[in-house]
């Protein structure tokens, strides 16, 4: 039957009279979701999913509320529909609707038009009484009693209804057909259709729809295969892309890194390390490498929070005191330098002082000075009135504390001389000063713009001496040393010339001195720097021009000075932001808001240093052999028999520039010109040795100093190299013509291979060099120089054979991280495969230093060459870029020079050796150690710079994504 709508044409041939195929019937309580379900499958029985249902059948909705409209509208749908469809249960049985349905139709409509639906317990058609069998609690509705003269058309759906426990599979599919066949019988005759034509049509539609939903299946799983491959490709070209801007990101940091280097070290050193820590390549670990040693000679940065106007600090070095443009000032105490701020002045601070303890703390604004002498001890100092405080200082002890103001009309001014002990305050009118100290609790020394001295007595401030020169009316810079005996002009380019090019110094003596004949000179640089210093005693100046400090020692007119000090990487260093520290090996300058520390000392960021007395070996050697322990804890420094072998420490406290002559091996026998050869234990507790005339293999205790003679090496001439297997259980022994394998605990020589006879025509001729002879970490492979080191020979440790490769005389060979290195007359380096046969690349040096001194660590990551300018270049082996160069800051030019990565490839140990006295067997010399690794590089700058990136400094330079964390010392994920 075809659907008709209200509000719809029909379509042409005979108009039903009824608007519903089917009116159902049952009780919502038993049957409300199977007759959805029954309802579903009538409509839909036979079609595709496309197809508009067939049927439109009406479900009743008896579980309403009685109502009077609700029974119209009820009987009004029975009147509608062709056919009544009744689910038959215990729960319709009693169910007053359905019952009242049922009385409805049997009144006004055909029982042959009523099809019944057994959905719950068990009805029988009597055949004798022609009715149904009402005993047993049949689920009928009493309204059906009489109504079939025959029995009419019913379905057992009674197998629908939910059982005990969980059904299988199997009894599912049962059910779900069971069902589907059960409203095929339903539908048939609603269809006008033989039930088997609309059940097969049904099953012949169901094939179709799984045979489609197979094919969807497949397209889908083909189209998420699609979809999948292209999330995977598109997340690796977002990974790709982010991967790129992260890089690109992390080489502008380095870039940006680079170009700070000179003007902000600061920030030079943080943005190199946030660079290394986005992208840890060549790139951005030379950024770091070169941030973290430009200025060897800074040791930190204190940050002051505002711009500084003036600094100073205590003579011991202990105490640094900074004044800022707010009027802050701000005291750090201790090698930790603890922070601490004891107050804020009125106006930007004009001058500081402090007492040698560091105890008493005094500063000055144009509004007056304060004085602190601990908690609680604070003490104001006013300046007399239309006078502004410009100046201050405060005696050793901390007793005395003078402030001097200047008046308003710049030409003259007064002293405030403040007692702590008494409590006592003194005022004495005075000119125009620009320098004052309290040389004692006792004296006041007082230096004038016009180039006048004076020396006062304390307290009354009377006038005990006098002095000067005459500069005239023309710029100038002024210092004067904290001892009062010495001060320094700078002024005028017409003075300047008279000097010729130095800065002048004069003794604070009584009576006029020449202007133009100074007793005393100084380096500086420029006619008129900003900046002028003199340390306590009066020894070292220092100057600032262009952002440059320049460090000098004080002489005698006329006399040679050593070279000037640059100190670099602060373009803000301001007027009066400069002081010495102790007895001017140490200073502290202002640097916009932070205070840079300097000390002349230091050799760099990431080394130390220490000097210590080396054994000399002949004129022509170049180096004594460097050979450091596993644990990298002792190095051990190689000479001839009457030197013996030097042991030094590697760990512990350094003290820097205190002599030290090591830990002397004695190994008594002739004073040959032959370097003994020596190898660690794995566990680097035990030295062995085997001294040139006495083939006996020995060793040496670190702990207990005991020597114990092992075992005799057989005579196969001179030994020439050790090495002790990684187990501690064999020792290989070089000798000039065969290589041996012995057991360390009975001396038993496991096997000898003699060499080749032009091997041992090399190592005959050439074993008086050092380090002209490599062993592999295998045992497998060696390098040997040629007769007449003009080339190298590859030799085959298991046959003795040799096989020479091209490149040239050589001066050093070496193994690391499988690469063999070979040292060049042009002092370049050759790399090459283990073997020897294939070349990789060659580092060009720069700069030729006698010997060509380099050293390659064993896991190939870096190459270390020493030239002749005093520096060290470092190099990646793996692709060939320079890392950059290792100031080493030597007290003089090393003549030799031994370089050797310890076991770790973390530190490089460097000994440099000056010329020693004629017959002497100690030379004096310098034990510097390295730190090579970028997380040692990174707390280094971390700790130097003293502060973090700022949000704005990273959007300038790195863009605008700023991270959540921008520490310098921040943990990594």
């Amino acid at each position: 039957m075809t659907e008709t709508q209200p509000g719809r044409s029909a379509p042409a041939g005979p108009v039903s009279p009824y608007d519903y195929d089917a009116f159902i019937s049952y009780s919502t309580a038993a049957d409300r979701d199977l007759s959805a379900t029954i309802q579903h499958h009538i409509e839909r029985m036979g079609l595709p999913p496309y197809r508009r249902r067939r049927l439109r059948i009406f479900r009743d909705f008896t579980s309403l509320s009685a109502d009077a409209s609700l029974q119209r509208v009820i009987e009004e749908n029975l009147a509608r529909s062709r056919r009544f469809i009744l689910l038959l249960s215990p729960e319709a049985a009693r169910s007053p609707w359905v019952g009242r349905e049922v009385q409805w139709w049997r009144e006004h409509r055909s029982a042959d038009d009523v099809i019944l639906v057994l959905t719950s317990g068990t009805i029988r058609w009597d055949e004798h009484r022609g009715d149904w069998d009402w005993t047993d609690d049949a689920p009928l509705p009493p309204a059906l009693r009489g109504m079939f003269s025959a029995e009419p058309l019913w379905v057992d759906l009674s197998d629908q209804q939910p059982r005990e426990g969980r059904p299988t599979r199997k009894e599912r599919e049962r059910i779900r057909l069971a069902l589907l066949n059960g409203c095929a019988t339903i539908a048939a005759p609603l269809r006008s259709m033989d039930k088997d034509e609309l059940w097969g049509a049904h099953l012949a539609q169901l094939r179709r729809v799984r045979l489609g939903l197979s094919g969807g299946l497949v397209l889908l799983s083909l189209l998420l295969v699609v979809a999948v491959v292209a999330g995977l490709i598109a997340r690796e070209q977002t990974a790709v892309a982010r991967d790129q801007a992260r890089v690109a990101t992390a080489r502008a940091l380095a870039s940006a890194s680079a170009a700070n280097l000179d003007d902000r070290l600061d920030l030079a050193q943080l943005l190199a390390v946030e660079a290394y820590r986005m992208d840890p390549g060549p790139r951005t670990r030379a950024a770091l490498y070169q941030a973290v040693t430009a200025q060897p000679h800074l040791v930190r940065y204190l940050s002051a929070g505002s711009q500084v106007t003036r600094v100073t600090g205590t003579r011991d070095a202990r105490t640094v005191v900074a004044g800022t443009a707010n009027g802050t000032v701000t005291v750090w105490a201790g090698e930790r330098r603890r922070r601490q701020v004891l107050g804020r002045l009125d106006g930007g601070i004009t001058g500081v002082a402090v007492n040698t303890e560091g105890s008493v703390v005094a500063a000055c604004s144009a509004a007056g000075a304060t004085v602190w002498a601990g908690p609680g001890n604070v003490r104001r100092i006013p300046v007399p009135a239309g006078e502004a405080g410009q100046l201050v200082a405060v005696s050793p002890s901390g007793r005395q504390v003078l402030l001097y103001s200047l008046n308003a009309d710049q030409a003259s001014g007064s002293f405030t001389l403040f007692d702590r002990r008494t409590g006592r305050t003194t005022h004495k009118a005075a000119g125009s000063v620009t320098a004052v100290v309290l040389p004692t609790d006792q004296e006041a020394v007082v230096l004038s713009e016009e180039g006048a001295w004076q020396r006062r007595a304390l307290p009354g401030l009377a006038l005990r001496e006098r002095g000067g020169i005459l500069v005239g009316n023309v710029p100038r810079v002024t210092a004067l040393s904290a001892d009062g005996t010495r001060f320094a002009f700078v002024f005028g380019d017409i003075a300047f010339a008279f000097s010729g090019g130095r800065m002048g110094v004069w003794k604070t003596e009584p009576g006029d001195q020449d202007v133009e004949r100074p007793p005393l000179k100084a380096g500086t640089a420029g006619p008129r720097p900003s900046v002028v210093a003199l340390s306590s005693d009066g020894s070292r100046s220092a100057t600032v021009a262009n952002g440059i400090i320049h460090v000098s020692a004080v002489g005698r007119t006329g006399a040679d000075l050593a070279a000037v000090t640059q100190l670099r990487g602060n373009a803000q260093a301001a007027q009066d932001t400069v002081a010495f520290l102790g007895r001017g090996d140490r200073l502290v300058s202002g640097a916009g808001s932070l205070v840079a520390e300097w000390d002349l000392r230091k050799v760099g960021r990431i080394g130390s240093a220490r000097r210590v007395h080396v054994p000399t070996t002949c004129v022509a050697c170049v180096e004594n052999p460097v050979t450091v322990s596993p644990e990298g804890t002792w190095a051990a420094l190689a000479g001839t028999n009457g030197l013996g072998i030097w042991l030094y420490p590697l760990t512990g406290k350094d003290r820097s520039g205190a002599a030290a002559q090591g830990h002397r091996v004695p190994l008594g026998g002739s004073d040959e010109w032959f370097v003994v050869p020596v190898a660690w234990s794995p566990s680097g507790g035990r030295l062995y040795f085997v001294p040139q005339d006495s083939p006996v293999v020995k060793s040496y205790d670190v702990l207990t100093g005991a020597i114990t003679t092992h075992f005799r090496v057989p005579r196969r001439g001179g030994t020439v190299l050790l090495s002790i297997s990684p187990d501690s259980r064999r020792l290989l022994v070089l000798s000039e013509r065969a290589v041996t394998e012995i057991d360390l605990a009975s001396g038993r020589p496991l096997h000898t291979v003699a060499l080749a006879d032009e091997v041992t025509q090399a190592l005959t001729n050439s074993s008086w060099l050092t380090k002209d002879v490599a062993v592999d970490p295998t045992w497998r492979r060696a390098a040997v120089f040629g007769d007449a080191g003009d080339h190298v020979l590859s030799v085959d440790l298991r046959t003795g054979r040799a096989v020479p490769f091209s490149g040239g005389p050589a001066h050093r060979v070496s193994y690391g991280g499988g690469y063999l290195a070979v040292g060049r007359g042009d002092g370049s380096v050759d790399l090459f495969d283990v073997l020897g046969t294939r070349p990789l690349r060659t580092i060009p040096q720069g700069r030729q230093a006698n010997g060509n001194y380099f050293a390659l660590d064993r896991h190939g990551t870096l190459l270390a060459q020493y030239r002749d300018d005093g520096t060290v270049m470092l190099t990646d082996p793996r692709d060939g870029q320079p890392l950059g160069a290792l100031p080493l800051s030597p007290p003089f030019l090393a003549t030799k020079t031994s370089l050797q990565f310890t076991p770790d490839g973390k530190r490089l140990v460097v000994f440099l050796e000056k010329s020693p006295p004629e017959d002497s067997a100690e030379a004096p010399g310098v034990l510097q150690q390295w730190d090579m690794t970028p997380a040692s590089w990174t707390a280094a700058a971390c700790r130097t710079a003293g502060r973090n990136l700022s949000p704005a400094e990273w959007r300038r330079y790195a863009g605008p994504r700023t991270p959540g964390d921008l520490r310098c010392l921040r943990s990594e994920p």
